[in-house]
């Protein structure tokens, strides 16, 4: 397998925003998978953005393996932070597999708030610290070599995921794929549901002359 051969597949919402991008190295999402304040319980409102992801990381069976990983922003102490960002990981990793994803494919890693983004000390900087990310650790029976975690991380006795034996293989994953059958296209669902409703409200707009006719019989 070579890591060129990776599909670069994007979802896109009726928005015409991009959800989700598959690059050599991660799954990148451009919408934050939402939490309930300092808790792993998702947020209703980021379900639809796993479904997605299910989807794009399902059609892509080059991707073997995943590595989930939490990350926090500097309010809390550091045990805190990494157990929350571990257990907000897992959250992620359990309702994917809930989804169809091979839990095989998948590492829960919290890294707490050892490797901002941003490392300034405002609200911006927080809320962009405060994230999951989706690392590619082996692609094609290829492992990539992608950098997870950081040194801060690792120095604070954090491990790293590995991808262990496990891991099921691109063929594996195929297999599974095809199993499923063929998708439904969500995108273009939005857009043929609402192209027939502008129609009869067009009609109705016929009514008002009618009205007028009793008007004469009040004289």
């Amino acid at each position: 397998g070579d890591l060129d051969e990776l599909d670069l597949g994007v979802v896109v919402d009726h928005l015409g925003q991009v959800l989700e991008q598959v690059t050599k190295t991660e799954v990148k999402i451009n919408e934050k998978i939402q939490f309930a304040f300092g808790k792993a319980t998702i947020d209703p409102a980021s379900n639809d953005l796993l479904q997605d992801l299910a989807e794009v990381i399902n059609d892509n069976t080059q991707i073997e393996f995943i590595e989930v990983a939490g990350h926090a922003d500097t309010v809390g102490d550091d045990r805190t932070n990494q157990a929350l960002t571990r257990q907000r990981a897992a959250a992620v990793t359990q309702a994917l597999a809930r989804l169809g994803v091979d839990p095989h494919r998948m590492s829960p890693q919290g890294y707490g708030f050892y490797c901002p983004l941003d490392p300034a000390d405002t609200e911006e900087a927080r809320e962009k610290n405060r994230r999951v990310e989706f690392k590619l650790l082996r692609v094609a029976g290829v492992d990539t070599g992608v950098t997870t975690g950081c040194e801060k991380a690792e120095k604070a006795g954090v491990k790293r995921a590995v991808v262990p034996k496990t891991a099921p293989s691109q063929a594996v994953l195929e297999k599974a794929r095809q199993a499923r059958g063929p998708k439904t296209v969500k995108t273009g669902k939005p857009d043929a549901v609402k192209a027939p409703v502008v129609a009869p409200r067009a009609d109705t707009s016929k009514a008002p002359p009618k009205a007028a006719k009793p008007a004469p019989t009040k004289k």
